[in-house]
């Protein structure tokens, strides 16, 4: 019984480990992809600032 339990407890154990492992992994995968978007949003925030900047230039010259 107690033989049992030990191995029962090394399954468990194994089990919680792979799952950790997966997890981890995981969330590597998402650290990587947030760091891709950061790098696109670095690239096309400036851009997209100074259209906004023209368009509500060009739309005050038309009010006139």
């Amino acid at each position: 019984e107690d033989k049992q339990l030990k191995e029962d407890f090394n399954v468990l154990h194994q089990g919680v480990l792979g799952k950790l492992e997966d997890y981890d992994g995981r969330m590597r995968d998402v650290g990587t992809q947030l760091n891709a978007v950061g790098k696109v949003f670095k690239d096309v925030i400036p851009e997209f600032v100074e259209n906004v900047k023209e368009l509500s230039s060009v739309t005050e010259r038309m009010r006139k």
